[in-house]
């Protein structure tokens, strides 16, 4: 999550005006400072950036990341906290990027709050986004994904922000067919009474999203419900952004693999019947 570009800037003015480096000289610096920073992701990235900014023919391979096993009663903890703690909010957005899953970023969004995003380094110069300080990181990230408010600088950096945590590939038209289907039940979140009990529910029911998810401690945040219900719940989507997810995607949905996502695509086509198993 740190940037390292001024570091690599300022290095690289140097190599270039004051040391007269060749390019493979520079290249073995580059090596260099690789692994002096124990080939940390987000160096490379930066270096990558700076390299590819300044006209240099290379890139370096980025490693994978070392993906962690999702902890229900420690991410509850985080979760139940994180609000209204900068130090929290740290600690889910580290956790978000380690586990790096993104139903579960997907899930845990609505727990970043604005506020504190805009404590951190980050996000301090981001003006556009402090009249959103009550709001949730999945606010702003939906009114940016939505082209509803933000310049194209500061969409970068937002994504940038959901790419970090998990939510990566969203230039890619199968990521972009799950937020299209994502953004309909942010909608019925926000426009329903107990929306977030609905949205959570057909996410359960249409195998979007892992149960463990949406369990906290003792308390579930979904219904158990049955079929009849779950039609009832989809009727309350918006009818004008269902029709326009249709129409966009009606002739490459087939195409798409196999998803809850499709699934959930299939029922709202009127053309389609299908429904999930009990």
């Amino acid at each position: 999550m740190k940037s390292y570009v001024k570091e690599i800037e300022s290095l690289f003015d140097i190599y270039e005006n004051e040391e007269k480096l060749t390019e493979a000289e520079i290249l073995q610096r580059c090596l260099d400072l690789i692994s002096k920073n124990d080939m940390d992701r987000d160096f490379m990235f930066d270096l990558n950036d700076t390299l590819n900014y300044r006209g240099y023919s290379f890139q370096f391979e980025i490693p994978p990341k070392e993906k962690s096993e999702f902890d229900k009663d420690h991410f509850n903890a985080l979760i139940y906290h994180v609000g209204h703690s900068l130090n929290q909010t740290i600690h889910l957005l580290r956790e978000l990027s380690e586990v790096d899953d993104y139903r579960l970023t997907l899930a845990s969004m609505h727990a970043l709050k604005v506020s504190k995003l805009i404590e951190l380094d980050l996000w301090k110069d981001l003006q556009e986004v402090k009249k959103y300080a009550s709001s949730s990181f999945r606010d702003i990230f939906f009114m940016a994904y939505k082209d509803l408010d933000f310049s194209e600088e500061t969409k970068k950096v937002i994504f940038d922000l959901a790419k970090d945590i998990g939510l990566e590939y969203l230039e890619l038209s199968y990521m972009r067919f799950r937020l299209d289907i994502e953004y309909l039940l942010y909608l019925l979140e926000n426009e329903s009474p107990k929306g977030y009990l609905k949205a959570n529910t057909i996410k359960v029911a249409f195998n979007i999203t892992p149960i463990e998810y949406f369990q906290r401690k003792d308390k579930n945040y979904y219904l158990v419900e049955d079929k009849k219900s779950i039609r009832k719940f989809l009727k309350e989507l918006d009818r004008k952004e269902v029709v326009e997810v249709i129409k966009h995607w009606c002739d490459v949905a087939c195409k798409m693999d196999n998803s809850g996502y499709k699934a959930l695509f299939n029922v709202l086509d009127d053309r389609r019947v299908i429904l999930p198993s009990d």
